[in-house]
C-alpha cells in the first residue's frame, strides 16, 4: 500500500519512502531495517539521475498505423510531489516517424503486442527543459476513437539534456490499494505497482483523471516494497524468532509458502542485488550473473527452510510446504510473477528429498 507522496495519507500513515509516495501498513522489523529489503542492481542508474534536466519525451505506439495525435494536441502535466498535477505551459519541437520495435513488447500478461523488429509510429517532443520530479503526457481530446496504445511501461522514452536515456518509473491510472486517491487530476498516482505493463490508450478522454495519459518520474525504486532478503542473516534470525513464537503459542504446525503481496514492481528481474549476495558473485556478467545470484539465494532459502525443518521436529510440531507450481515450473505465466521474488533457485526437489 503506497499513498501518493501530497496526499494527507501519507503524511500521517506512511512509514518508508518508496516511488511516488509512503509505503504504509508494515511489519515494524521491516520499518527498523529498511536496507534488509530485497534490493535493485544500480549499475544502469547514472548517479544523478534525481536531478537530470529532461529534454526529449518519446512516445511510441505499439504500431505504425496512422495517429489523430499532432503535437498541438499534446500536453504536459507535472507536480512537485505526486498529487493535483497541473498543466504547465511548455513550447516544444514536435516530430513523427517510423522506427522499429528494440524488443518485443508484451502487456502485463506477458501477451506480445509488438514483435521486435516491427515497425511502430513514434512521436518525438524535443527542446524540452523539465526538472519536475513528476511529468505526465496526455492530449486534449474529449471523445474517440482513440488509436494510441503500447504498454504503459513501453510508451514512454525519456532522454536528459546530454541526450542519456533515463531510466524512470511509470503510472498510467491503475492501482491496487487506495481507489479513492488514484486520480491526476485531485488525486495522485500509483508508480511502479505491478501492472504498469498493461495497456494505455494515451489519447483516451482524460476528464476522470484515471486514463488517456502515461506519467513518470526518475529513477527506479532501490528496495521492493516489503520484501525481505532471505540472504541476509539478521532476517533469518528475525524469521526464525517469528518461528518460535509460533512454537511457543502451542500450534501443532506451520505452513510455510512464498507467494506473496510484497514483490510489485514492473522490472522484477532487476531485484536481488543485496551486498550480502552480490559478494558472492565477484566477476560475473550476465547471465552469468544472474544464475549464480538465483543459487546463491536458493541456497539461503533452502538452508533457512532446513533450520525451521529441524526446529518443529524437536517441538514435536508439523511442517508444511505450500508448493506453487505455477511458479515452480520452467514455462512461468508472466501474469503472476508478482506473487514471488525474481532471480532465486525454488530448490523445491531439495526440499521434497
Amino acid at each position: 500500500m503506497v499513498f501518493p507522496e501530497g496526499s494527507q495519507e501519507a503524511q500521517t500513515m506512511g512509514l518508508l519512502d518508496h516511488v511516488g509516495g509512503r509505503l504504509a501498513v508494515l511489519d515494524r522489523f521491516v520499518v527498523q531495517h529498511p536496507e534488509l529489503r530485497i534490493k535493485r542492481r544500480t549499475d544502469d542508474l547514472p548517479e544523478d539521475v534525481d536531478q537530470a534536466v529532461i529534454s526529449t519525451i518519446r512516445l511510441v505506439k505499439k504500431d505504425d498505423s496512422p495517429t489523430r495525435i499532432t503535437g498541438d494536441r499534446l500536453q504536459i502535466w507535472t507536480s512537485p510531489n505526486n498529487w493535483q498535477y497541473q498543466q504547465k505551459q511548455v513550447a516544444f519541437s514536435f516530430s513523427e516517424s517510423v522506427e522499429a520495435a528494440p524488443h518485443d513488447f508484451r502487456d502485463a500478461a506477458g501477451n506480445v503486442l509488438t514483435r521486435a523488429g516491427q515497425p511502430v509510429r513514434v512521436l518525438t517532443l524535443s527542446e524540452l527543459h523539465l526538472t519536475d520530479k513528476y511529468i505526465l503526457v496526455t492530449t486534449d481530446f474529449t471523445e474517440g476513437p482513440a488509436d494510441f496504445v503500447n504498454a504503459g511501461t513501453e510508451m514512454v522514452q525519456v532522454l536528459d539534456d546530454q541526450g542519456r536515456p533515463l531510466p524512470v518509473s511509470v503510472a498510467t491510472g491503475g492501482f491496487v490499494w487506495c481507489a479513492n486517491l488514484i486520480n491526476f487530476r485531485n488525486g495522485g498516482l500509483a508508480y511502479d505497482y505491478g501492472w504498469g505493463a498493461a495497456p494505455v490508450t494515451l489519447d483516451a478522454p482524460n476528464t476522470n483523471g484515471r486514463q488517456g495519459f502515461v506519467a513518470f518520474t526518475r529513477g527506479r525504486p532501490a528496495y521492493l516494497t516489503n520484501a525481505l532478503c532471505e540472504t541476509e542473516p539478521a532476517v533469518q534470525e528475525f524469521w526464525l524468532q517469528c518461528l518460535e513464537e509460533m512454537i511457543a503459542a502451542g500450534v501443532d504446525g506451520v505452513d510455510f509458502r512464498e507467494e506473496n503481496h510484497s514483490t510489485h514492481t514492473d522490472y522484477p528481474e532487476d531485484y536481488g542485488f543485496n551486498e550480502v549476495i552480490v559478494r558472492q558473485c565477484e566477476g560475473l556478467q550476465g547471465q552469468a550473473l544472474l544464475a549464480k545470484i538465483a543459487q546463491v539465494r536458493g541456497n539461503a532459502w533452502t538452508d533457512f527452510l532446513t533450520r525451521c525443518r529441524r526446529r518443529l521436529q524437536a517441538a514435536g510440531a508439523k511442517m508444511r510446504y505450500h508448493l506453487q507450481a505455477d511458479w515452480l515450473r520452467p514455462d512461468r505465466p508472466p501474469a503472476r510473477a508478482l506473487a514471488y521474488p525474481a532471480n532465486i533457485d525454488w530448490q523445491w526437489r531439495r526440499w521434497v528429498d
